[in-house]
């Protein structure tokens, strides 16, 4: 099985894919390398700054809340608790609300965040605010489970700034005296409550996102997000859509997909508020001057392959061809086609090589045809010797056979061998056609074993050749030095031969003609150098016999044709005459002209 071959154009193309495969995955390796550390780097600093806003931010709460314990420690809001005892003094209480209330308002300022501070005294139910005067509202903690942590809240009844805005959101939280009265709000004697507004946070974000890529808002499950005031609002809705408990760590990244497109998303939780500080980066985005380079590195890639291609496929077309054009032209020309030139216009140095290869070629033609039509002259003239060598030696044999009848009286014998020779001679004289029909050479070893077995009297032969065989044309003294060669060296040496059987046979384009008898037959020894004559029958020698007719059929027929010489079941030897025609009646009527 033949390997495929490729070719120049498919060299250089494997070619340049080699050369550019590894600056490809050198530089995809880098690129990958690349993204991987801005995304490791991004995560970090992006987490560090929403870690280090988290802190401030519980910072700022924390002191919100240290604000109650130092005004739970105050003297004058420790008599407010208990006021409902100085009932009777009311220029006193009123002065002493009134500095109550000084001193919420001063602590309230101290904070950078809006806040609210109130002050209630769950015996008298009255309380005071840092920004409002006093009031008495009956039953305002009564049913009002005290906050131990900070809580959210929604419109809330008693920050007057918000109280005409009913979405306003804000976080509260209680401290209680005695403190043991935080979960028994009956057993509460003072409590101080304070709260801030969402919004705060909101400023936050808004001071965290100013100058960068994210957009930063506090989470909650089951709450609404606090947002920073330019949020991207549907895309928060989508991405807390896709937060799972199990991402919601106290500090962690993550990357999500957000209507097909890449965020980097970092979680910090606010230990004073049990919320989540969620921000998110668009890793397309960031990355795009990356993205950028490694796309104009691939564009050039591929220019730089298309390039190689086309450098190819010039080779191709102004190299390769001309030279599988020769090829093409020497292969013929060594196949026998003289006649082939080449036609095509290469448009470059290969013309030149075209027209010596036309000259060359036509020398050559010229050459074989005069070499052939010599040897065409000289197998003709072997062909005449080889059949010139039959004549005498049939002759010899007939000559002393009559000579034998004569001394014997036989005269019939002696008549028709007489005759039978002047029909031989009639038949093999006729040189203007070398060739004859199988019919012919039957007919003619009909009368040669006729006339033997005048001679010898026990001679029993079968002759069967298909019809078709019958007009197929074969030089002429092919199949009757075969039978003679049977009679003198198979009956005349063992007294007991009389049979011979002449078979024809054919398989298409193949024909065969065997001859066979039950003589004496060859010592292994001697067939075996008979054999090896056989194949050496282009020796310089011309011999007689069989090797005569093995050679005048390979002259004629080429190729395999020729004799094979076996031992046969009978006991004699087997003799095959083998050759093949394309077709026998061209062939015949070729000859005959």
């Amino acid at each position: 099985m033949q390997t495929a071959r490729i070719n120049t154009f498919g060299k250089v193309v494997i070619t340049v894919f080699l050369l550019l495969i590894p600056v490809v995955c050198l530089y995809s390796y880098s690129n990958l390398t690349s993204v991987s550390v801005v995304k490791t780097e991004l995560e970090k600093a992006s987490l560090s700054q929403l870690s280090q806003t988290v802190r401030q931010m519980d910072e700022t709460i924390n002191q919100l809340f240290l604000f109650t314990f130092t005004l739970s420690r105050d003297p004058s809001i420790t008599d407010f608790a208990d006021i409902h005892l100085n009932s009777g003094d009311i220029y006193d209480n009123l002065e002493l609300q009134q500095k109550i209330a000084e001193k919420l308002t001063l602590q309230s300022a101290m904070s950078k965040w809006q806040n609210q501070l109130v002050v209630y005294s769950a015996i008298s139910h009255q309380l005071i605010t840092s920004s409002m005067p006093t009031i008495k509202v009956d039953k305002l903690f009564a049913d009002h489970t005290l906050n131990a942590t900070w809580r959210y809240r929604v419109s809330p009844a008693v920050l007057n700034s918000k109280a005409s805005d009913p979405d306003a959101d804000y976080f509260v939280r209680d401290n209680v005296e005695p403190f043991s009265a935080l979960f028994q709000p009956d057993r509460s004697k003072l409590i101080i409550e304070v709260m801030f507004p969402a919004h705060n946070i909101s400023n936050e974000l808004d001071l965290y996102k100013r100058g960068g890529k994210g957009d930063p808002f506090l989470y909650s499950p089951g709450h609404q997000s606090i947002m920073n005031h330019t949020a991207n609002v549907p895309l928060i809705k989508e991405l807390t859509g896709q937060l799972e408990p199990d991402r919601l760590k106290d500090h962690g990244s993550f990357v999500v997909d957000l209507y097909g497109e890449g965020f980097l998303v970092n979680v910090v939780k606010s230990e004073s508020l049990g919320w989540y500080m969620i921000d998110y980066l668009p890793l397309e985005q960031i990355l795009a001057p990356i993205t950028t380079s490694r796309n104009l590195f691939y564009l050039s890639m591929v220019l730089l392959l298309f390039t190689g291609i086309l450098a190819s496929f010039l080779i191709y077309r102004h190299v390769q061809r001309p030279i599988l054009t020769l090829i093409r032209k020497v292969r013929r020309l060594a196949g026998g086609d003289y006649s082939t030139r080449i036609s095509k216009r290469a448009g470059n140095e290969f013309d030149y090589l075209f027209d010596q290869f036309n000259d060359m070629a036509m020398k050559i033609q010229e050459l074989v045809e005069n070499v052939l039509q010599e040897k065409i002259r000289s197998r003709d003239a072997i062909l005449k010797q080889l059949q010139s060598q039959i004549n005498p030696h049939f002759l010899y044999n007939c000559l002393y056979f009559i000579v034998g009848m004569t001394k014997l009286g036989e005269k019939e014998a002696v008549i028709a061998m007489a005759n039978n020779l002047g029909d031989y001679y009639k038949y093999s004289t006729r040189v203007d056609n070398p060739m004859a029909t199988v019919a012919e050479e039957v007919e003619l070893v009909d009368h040669y074993l006729s006339i033997q077995n005048l001679r010898m009297q026990r001679i029993d032969y079968e002759i069967d050749i298909p019809p078709r065989m019958m007009d197929i044309p074969i030089p002429r003294l092919l199949l009757q030095p075969i039978v003679e060669n049977a009679i003198i060296h198979g009956f005349e040496e063992k007294q007991e031969a009389h049979y011979l059987w002449i078979v024809g046979e054919y398989s298409g384009e193949d024909y065969q003609i065997t001859v066979e008898d039950d003589g004496p037959g060859m010592e292994p020894e001697a067939l075996a150098r008979l054999q090896n004559v056989l194949k050496q029958h282009a020796g310089d020698e011309i011999g007689t016999g069989l090797l005569n007719v093995h050679r005048r059929l390979h002259y004629n027929f080429g190729g395999t044709a020729g004799i094979e010489v076996v031992a046969s079941n009978a006991g004699g030897l087997q003799v095959t005459m083998r050759w093949k025609c394309k077709n026998e009646a061209e062939k015949l009527q070729g000859d005959q002209d």
